[in-house]
């Protein structure tokens, strides 16, 4: 279903309405057994030029599991330096630069998935959480429950 709505708003030209639709569903995004093909549906240039920050973000965070390092780059650089108005976008940015940055040190790489916990309130169950939580257990090796 998520696939087949956010093919209709982008076919239909709905940018605003596919943007609000990605950001008020990201965890089903992510749950999605097609979420390759989600990717493909949402990595068009048109799109991506009107989309919000954390739709950008989402947008990187597939390119990262279809394993295209070359998009992830590309909204890293565009967003790099932002003040982001949104904690889920300080969080989004700040882990998956931990991933995916090259040339950061084992220190850097903590620092940017620790800041990606901080960023949000605490006790926050989102989807964004678990990603900044993942993503620190995975660079430190430690549990955070």
């Amino acid at each position: 279903m998520i696939l087949e709505q956010l093919h209709k708003m982008i076919t239909n030209k709905e940018y605003a309405e596919a943007t609000t639709y990605m950001e008020e569903n990201t965890a089903a995004i992510f749950a999605n057994d097609k979420l390759d093909l989600i990717y493909k549906e949402i990595n068009q240039e048109e799109f991506l030029s009107q989309a919000s920050d954390l739709v950008l973000l989402i947008t990187a965070w597939c390119a990262f599991f279809n394993k295209d390092n070359e998009m992830v780059t590309k909204v890293l650089k565009r967003l790099e330096g932002k003040n982001f108005m949104s904690v889920y976008d300080t969080s989004s940015y700040a882990a998956l630069y931990a991933v995916t940055a090259e040339n950061l040190s084992q220190e850097e790489r903590v620092f940017y998935a620790t800041k990606a916990m901080q960023a949000l309130p605490q006790g926050d169950t989102s989807a964004y959480m678990v990603n900044a939580k993942l993503v620190y257990e995975q660079i430190t090796g430690k549990d955070q429950k």
